[in-house]
This record gives C-alpha cells, sequence and structure tokens, in this order.
C-alpha cells in the first residue's frame, strides 16, 4: 500500500505534468514547459534517494510521465523508450557497449576477484587485514576508473556517510588499463617529438579527454566528466615517465 511518501510524490508529478501541458497550450512556452518536465525528474530522483521505498507503481507512474511528456514535444523512440527491457540483448539497442551480456561477464568477474581476496584473507595468505582491505578498495576503484568506463558507464562517489553513490552513462572509452608490454614497445617512433604540453592529446589519447590545464594535464573525459583522482594520478606517472624521456633525447 502506498505510504505518506508515494502520494507525495505522486501529486507533486500530476501537479508539474499539468503545469508543463499548460505551457504548451500557452503560446508553446518551451522554458516553462522544460522546468516543470525537470520538476517531476527530480521528485522522482528525490523519492530513490530514499533509504525504505514502498510500491513500485508510484514510480512507475513517475517515469511514464517523462516518457509520455517527451513524446509529445518529438522525441524519438531511442529517448522514450530508453531502459526498457527489449528482451534481446544482442539486438545493439543497449548503450552498454556489449549490452547486458557485458556488464553482467564484468559483474561476475569483479565478484570472483573479491571473492578471491576475501578467500586468500581467511587462509592467511595476505600480511595483515589492512593489505586485504587495501586490495578490496583497489578492486573496488579499478572497477570505476577502469572497467566500467570501457564499457559506458561511469560509477559517482557521493561521499555521503550511507553510502549512496550513483552512476550515469558516459561515451565507452579506453583507459590504457589493459595495455601490454608488447604495445609499449611498439609505440610509435616519433613520440619522442611529441611536446610534454601534448602527451595526453594524441596518439593513444587522442579523443580520450575533453578539457586540460594550461600546461596540458587532462581535466575532463570525453564526454564531459571529471578526471577521477586516481585516474589522475596514473596519468601524472605517465606524463612524468614522458618528461624524462624528453630530457634523454635532448641530452643526447
Amino acid at each position: 500500500a502506498w505510504k505518506e511518501e508515494e502520494y507525495e510524490m505522486f501529486l507533486k508529478v500530476q501537479a508539474a505534468k499539468r503545469k508543463a501541458l499548460d505551457s504548451l497550450e500557452d503560446d508553446l512556452d518551451g522554458s516553462s514547459f522544460v522546468s516543470e518536465l525537470i520538476a517531476i525528474v527530480e521528485s522522482g530522483m528525490a523519492y530513490m534517494a530514499k533509504r525504505e521505498r514502498g510500491p513500485v507503481e508510484a514510480l512507475m507512474t513517475c517515469i511514464g510521465d517523462v516518457r509520455d511528456l517527451l513524446r509529445l514535444v518529438g522525441f524519438t523512440r531511442t529517448t522514450t523508450e530508453a531502459g526498457y527491457d527489449t528482451g534481446n540483448s544482442q539486438s545493439g539497442t543497449s548503450r552498454v557497449v556489449g549490452g547486458e551480456i557485458a556488464l553482467i561477464e564484468t559483474l561476475v568477474q569483479f565478484r570472483s576477484a573479491v571473492r578471491t581476496a576475501a578467500l586468500q584473507s581467511l587462509r592467511g595468505d595476505t600480511e595483515s587485514s589492512l593489505d586485504n582491505v587495501k586490495e578490496l578498495l583497489r578492486l573496488s576503484d579499478d572497477m570505476r576508473d577502469e572497467i566500467l568506463p570501457e564499457i559506458g558507464l561511469q560509477l559517482v562517489d557521493s561521499g555521503d556517510k550511507e553510502g549512496r553513490d550513483g552512476w550515469k552513462l558516459c561515451l565507452p572509452r579506453k583507459t590504457g588499463k589493459n595495455e601490454s608490454r608488447e604495445e609499449l614497445k611498439t609505440a610509435p617512433s616519433d613520440i619522442f617529438s611529441i611536446p610534454l604540453s601534448d602527451f595526453f592529446k594524441v596518439g593513444q589519447y587522442e579523443g580520450v579527454f575533453s578539457k586540460y590545464t594550461e600546461e596540458g594535464i587532462p581535466t575532463h573525459n570525453a564526454d564531459g566528466s571529471e578526471v577521477s583522482k586516481r585516474l589522475l594520478k596514473k596519468l601524472m606517472k605517465k606524463r612524468e615517465a614522458h618528461r624524462q624521456r624528453l630530457e634523454k633525447t635532448d641530452d643526447a
């Protein structure tokens, strides 16, 4: 049965929907329409953020109203039906690279890695419990910074004490995690001609980032999201290696 939270969200959504429809009748007031649409989305997000939620019907009504309003102003099925289960993970409609199969396999591999680390701790294969905690955190960070971005998903650490982290779709990007030694050995011979300020703008990094500092250090990924502190730390190590490479060339 619905509780006060469900009724509150439902009434807010219906009121915003009526205002959105009225704005279209009022000489197609697009600004007001968008404002009311955002109000509906925010009501749904606020409800989802609650630790305890009731029946899904209220939330489904909210989502359905958003789809209807987008459809009304001409959005295509790609947008209005985003998130629907087509029943065919191989259809190519998924915005996750490789579809649901790739996501499932990624989660299975992550679970296996975490389980292995935990079993090693139980068997005493690690020097201390602190080492095991660090390993679990490393696996978690790799999932966030290296693995999921490659299939088009980005996790967002909220810093919320209750652990309410989020996620969003992003442009699939290669993080360099899976570079092999052979690939590094066969790097272009003209790498020595790349200025330090352009190191993250060409070659393997071309198209990976969208914004940089004056020194050429990436600040944002291609999809507009900020470069994580952990990834930035790795990039700075690569940048330092290139700086030393250039210095050796100058000394030669």
